[in-house]
């Protein structure tokens, strides 16, 4: 468990809270006129190199057969689509009931907010069928609605399976390393010569998603194998430099992300910074990396797949007064604010765990129910061989032995199989296997 990659992806969720809140739900104050906050949306990025880099930790040598790829994309399913689709649900239901508040107060005379009741656009058919079958951020269609981060959560679940699928053919490390190092260089050319003359809105998020979320999570492929072919010179590497190193590198990135919009087409240089800053903290050691493994920026990371999905629906109820209110009162809204995405992530945290706790519990019982089906529960005496019959009167005994020790065994088998298979890859206790854009 890498625990300052955990901390790290809960820094990262805050931020992009953060972004939503004072940048696009228009909150104002103070902190929309910071750069950081301004682009914090480039921390999804962050994300995608995250989940590269564990997953070729995690999964590099599992992917051997066709078995083993259905399995990891099976579990990457069930790791991703139960809690999007609860919170897609509630994002619609949140605005439903917000609006009907308001109509309700437009009825008794009272006008809330600057719009009418129901006069935004919040439902759309066409993207909710994308939303099911998680296509709602590859490009087809460019809207921002609903439970509008989990566009980066559709980009992931197809970069899992351009993932398995290319480890699948690709076997050899060298060959894993070229074939990373050629769709980042792809990617990268699509990004400097389709938007090299767009100015500011270079990177706009959402609209070229699979591009964006590839150039991202094969930088984390490539991080994890640069980081294997070196780890062995680097493990004596003092604790002080590797702060150091960490220290440079997280300054760096934070100083680009609030430079943005002056870097040009440098901002692709980004991604490069966070894969570099991903790399150090690796080691898990060092002084930033000591700051991420405190306990409320572990508890952050244990939860942020689950504070990233649900912040949408706490804003659309905090919406009105974080825009109607002035300063300082504003920031008395934003810590409520924020104290509702805690406690409403960690309510989803419990039940993205519960959902997976259940699928692997029927998963176990149906390998059970299918060992049970496939024996004889008592096997007759006119079954066992015929060279027992000449053994001594003790061994009429022994024919219901076999009946007893197959099932035994069978079970056994099945069981050890799916929790091998079901249990141990999902990293239920492993958070840093839990990956989140993502």
């Amino acid at each position: 468990m890498i625990r300052s990659i955990e901390g790290l992806r809960g820094v990262a969720a805050l931020m992009v809270v953060f972004f939503h809140a004072f940048v696009l739900a228009r909150w104002g104050g103070a902190p929309a006129q910071w750069g950081l906050v301004q682009n914090a949306w480039l921390f999804v990025d962050l994300f995608f190199v995250i989940s590269g880099a564990i997953m070729a930790m995690v999964y590099g040598q599992r992917l051997q057969d066709g078995r083993q790829v259905r399995a990891f994309f099976i579990k990457r399913f069930f790791r991703l689509y139960p809690l999007h689709l609860v919170t897609t649900l509630t994002a619609i239901g949140a605005v439903i009931v917000v609006q009907g508040a308001k109509w309700a107060a437009a009825q008794a005379g009272i006008q809330l907010g600057g719009e009418q009741p129901f006069a935004v656009e919040f439902f759309k058919l066409s993207y909710f069928l994308l939303e099911l079958v998680m296509l709602q951020g590859v490009g087809i269609m460019t809207e921002a609605l609903h439970n509008y981060p989990s566009w980066s959560l559709s980009v992931e679940f197809w970069l899992y399976l351009a993932f398995a699928v290319l480890f699948f053919f690709v076997r050899s490390t060298r060959a894993r390393v070229w074939a990373s190092v050629a769709i980042v260089v792809l990617c990268l050319d699509h990004f400097l010569r389709v938007f090299s003359g767009l100015g500011p809105q270079v990177l706009a998020p959402d609209v070229h998603g699979m591009p964006r979320g590839l150039l991202s999570f094969f930088i984390g492929v490539l991080v994890w194998y640069g980081w294997q072919a070196v780890q062995t010179r680097l493990r004596n590497l003092s604790s002080p430099v590797l702060g150091a190193c960490q220290l440079v590198l997280a300054v760096l990135s934070l100083a680009l992300i609030d430079m943005r919009a002056d870097l040009g087409t440098w901002v692709y240089a980004i991604p490069f910074v966070f894969g570099l800053w991903v790399w150090s903290l690796l080691p898990d050691r060092g002084v930033v990396a000591a700051f991420l493994q405190t306990r409320p920026l572990q508890w952050l990371g244990v939860h942020s797949y689950s504070i990233y999905l649900v912040h949408v629906t706490v804003l659309t109820f905090f919406d009105w007064p974080g825009r109607k209110f002035g300063e300082p009162l504003k920031y008395a809204v934003v810590a409520v604010f924020v104290l509702a995405v805690l406690g409403v992530g960690c309510g989803g945290a419990q039940v993205e765990m519960g959902v997976m706790s259940a699928s692997v519990a029927a998963r176990v019982s149906l390998a059970i129910s299918i060992s049970w089906s496939s024996c004889s529960p008592v096997q007759k005496p006119s079954d066992v061989p015929k060279k027992r019959e000449s053994r001594r009167p003790v061994s009429t005994l022994m024919p219901r032995v076999p009946a007893t020790i197959s099932p035994m065994r069978r079970w056994g088998t099945w069981i050890s199989l799916a929790s091998r298979y079901w249990l141990m890859p999902m990293g239920l206790r492993n958070s840093s296997w839990r990956i989140s854009p993502g």
